[in-house]
């Protein structure tokens, strides 16, 4: 269950990121680059090159080896991160302009973070039914005091998912 919520927590985090009007360089974390010359082997972005922030708006991303620019410009767009459109700006650099997100992106995000909230309790609760069944193989009552633990660590980790959403929430509309 710990590990279900620490994964809900950084998505979200991502998310808020990506609407939050900040520019940083975790926001092109999810690209993974496959290297033709590394036989299709997929790296992650960091160890083909540097991402910094210019101008406030703008991720520059510096390749260590011109070789990979072809690469590293599809897999920024095979990514599909919404509204990363590299530019080169000569041979071992690409500028992408971020745009401010709008309100139709915002609303979109919350939406999602809902539905994703609901998946996360769903493994969560998923997470629980194991547990009990592992608790019922091995003797205990339906009722017994590790089964109300069980019971309170999901309560607990579905108010954390709800508190989460809520967060962002407020934080976007802000």
């Amino acid at each position: 269950m710990d590990s279900t919520l620490e994964w809900f927590k950084r998505e979200l985090g991502q998310m808020e990121s990506r609407v939050s009007g900040r520019v940083v360089p975790s926001l092109l974390d999810p690209v993974r680059v496959k290297l033709k010359d590394a036989g299709g082997a997929a790296v992650r972005l960091d160890q083909v090159s540097t991402v910094g922030v210019r101008d406030g708006n703008v991720l520059v991303v510096t390749l260590f080896d011109e070789v990979n620019m072809k690469d590293v410009e599809a897999s920024i767009i095979n990514a599909q991160i919404p509204n990363m459109n590299p530019q080169r700006a000569d041979t071992r650099t690409l500028r992408i302009v971020v745009p401010k997100p709008t309100m139709e992106a915002r609303q979109a995000v919350v939406a999602n973070a809902s539905r994703m909230a609901e998946d996360t309790k769903v493994k969560i609760r998923t997470s629980r039914e194991s547990g009990m069944k592992e608790l019922k193989k091995l003797g205990h009552a339906k009722h017994s005091k590790f089964a109300d633990e069980l019971q309170k660590s999901t309560d607990k980790h579905t108010k954390d998912i709800d508190a989460l959403v809520a967060k962002l929430k407020k934080s976007i509309s802000a």
